[in-house]
């Protein structure tokens, strides 16, 4: 096979190479393409293995296994593999027998073709006759690993994705701001092998950025982690940090020595890559090697800090929400409290005293009487106000979609209305409870034609974005409108100062929005806003 057959051949054997999944798969392809194609019986692939420090054969070919038995393993240092493999340069040896520091002198190789395979490892041909590899044989090669090489980049590269996104998702559920740090340290260890590592995270002054977790690597190298202070930085690579946390920003420092903001003294770190975790702190790696980063190194960090960042969003906002939960738990132990008290200390005594006046009044008839009764009533329509608001709380449930219309007319029906009139304009469908949207609309209601003394009448109907209840009466006074949901203010000498804080209380359980603005007749107009209506 000439050199442009072998060439044709190599590129239908590169397509499968794009098409492997496993770096066993990527070896097994270069090892047959180097036998069937450029006639290399006796090859391997060797990879490099972290763990041992070492060269070890990971696939060969069947002469070879014959010819050798076992493939030897070769450790730091040891033979002509190693020395390709720190250089990066290729090797043709055409008599290993006569090379000094050959690693078994009783090997049957003579000739020797060995090429790195960037750090994944090398590739090695061989064969008993010595100069039995010509210029076209090493060309060919030179082309097969250049693939192979590129491979395994891919490989390796989807691997080390995959990894990082298993990682993510259980950094992604981390419960603490501790757990997430530790978490991160050791993905960027495990998963991206960039072992000097560390996150400093924010004080509660934000005055200084502390240590929260680091590799063990670092603190092997580099010591004791510091705190990054900003408020008296004793270096100058404070500043430095601090400078890019208040940006929010990534910065790559590929040679400390050549940057002039930094002191090189300070830090034997030689190059280094900064992330701003929004307000939360900032993520480092870092190396004692200069230019230790390449792109992909770059582009994974950026998505680890990106995931660091959210994860320390969650934990925030599920401390926020865990904190909630604890004053809405006090509030309601409270309220429940303060409902007993109303309900059972205040309602017996009153209706002790309304069933005492009725035996009064069915004996004399006195204005006077007459006045206590109201008074009695007002009392009774105060405490069903308050237990209201103490019982129904801040919360909604068990919405479902109701008519606008329905609601309001059932309402209307159970109020004393004789005095006032309804139009509704238009229906519509809101997702509420239906207990609560009809307080809501009784509440109204009962406000408008309490504080009209005259004939009144009400109007409601939809907005784009919920619906709107006025009168034509009186009216609120602009430099009252805000003051009109606080609990106990009323105009009314008889209403109870509850009835529109009821309403907000409804509203903001909801999620919605109330506002009070002057009706198209003169009177009031409340408009509940941000109401998911169904289009």
């Amino acid at each position: 096979m000439d050199h442009a057959q072998q060439l044709d051949a190599l590129h239908e054997r590169t397509r499968m190479f794009m098409r492997a999944d496993s770096t066993y798969d990527v070896a097994q392809i270069a090892t047959d393409a180097a036998r069937d194609l450029l006639g290399l019986e006796v090859n391997s692939v060797l990879v490099y293995d972290d763990n041992l420090d070492a060269l070890v054969p990971l696939t060969e070919t069947r002469e070879g296994r014959a010819l050798f038995g076992e493939y030897p393993i070769f450790y730091a240092g040891e033979g002509f593999v190693w020395e390709v493999f720190e250089t990066m340069e290729p090797q043709l040896y055409e008599d290993v027998s006569a090379e000094p520091g050959v690693y078994n002198p009783e090997t049957p190789i003579r000739s020797e073709l060995i090429f790195p395979l960037g750090e994944h490892g090398v590739f090695i041909a061989g064969s008993t006759t010595a100069r039995d590899f010509d210029e076209q044989t090493k060309s060919v090669a030179s082309v097969l690993t250049a693939n192979v090489e590129a491979a395994l980049d891919r490989v390796t590269r989807e691997e080390t994705i995959k990894q990082l996104y298993l990682q993510l998702e259980a950094l992604i559920r981390a419960n603490t701001r501790e757990e997430v740090a530790t978490l991160a340290v050791e993905t960027v260890r495990d998963t991206l092998d960039l072992p000097l590592s560390g996150i400093y995270l924010a004080n509660r002054a934000r005055t200084a950025l502390e240590s929260v977790a680091v590799t063990d690597q670092f603190q092997e190298q580099f010591g004791t982690a510091p705190s990054y202070d900003r408020t008296a930085p004793s270096r100058s690579i404070d500043s430095v940090i601090w400078d890019v946390y208040e940006r929010g920003d990534t910065v790559v420092i590929n040679d400390v020595c050549e940057n002039d903001a930094i002191e090189a003294t300070e830090t034997p770190a030689r190059s280094g890559i900064i992330h701003a975790l929004d307000e939360h702190g900032v993520f480092i790696t870092s190396s004692p090697d200069t230019h230790a980063f390449d792109d992909t190194d770059k582009a994974l960090t950026d998505i680890l800090a990106t995931t660091i960042t959210a994860a320390l969003d969650r934990v925030e906002h599920e401390v926020y929400l865990r904190g909630q939960k604890t004053t809405l738990e006090t509030e309601n132990e409270r309220l429940e409290e303060f409902a007993h008290v109303v309900s059972h200390d205040l309602r017996n005594p009153l209706t002790l005293a309304t069933g005492r006046l009725d035996q009064v009044q069915d004996e004399y008839e006195s204005e006077s009487l007459e006045e206590i009764d109201a008074a009695l009533e007002r009392m009774e329509t105060l405490i069903e106000d308050l237990l209201t608001l103490a019982r129904e709380g801040r919360t909604v449930a068990d919405f479902e979609a109701l008519s606008l219309e329905d609601v309001v007319r059932q309402c209307w029906h159970h109020l004393d209305t004789d005095n006032a009139t309804l139009t509704i304009t238009d229906d519509c469908t809101v997702r509420s409870n239906q207990s609560r949207f009809s307080q809501l609309f009784e509440n109204l209601f009962r406000n408008a034609i309490e504080h009209n003394e005259g004939p009144v009448t009400l109007t409601v109907g939809p907005l784009r974005d919920g619906f709107f209840v006025e009168d034509d009466g009186v009216g609120i006074p602009p430099a009252d409108r805000d003051q009109v949901f606080a609990a106990g203010y009323s105009t009314n000498d008889n209403g109870t100062g509850f009835g529109l804080r009821i309403v907000q209380e409804i509203v903001d359980a909801h999620g919605w929005e109330i506002t009070v603005t002057e009706g198209s007749n003169g009177g009031a107009r409340f408009e509940i806003t941000n109401v998911p209506l169904p289009s």
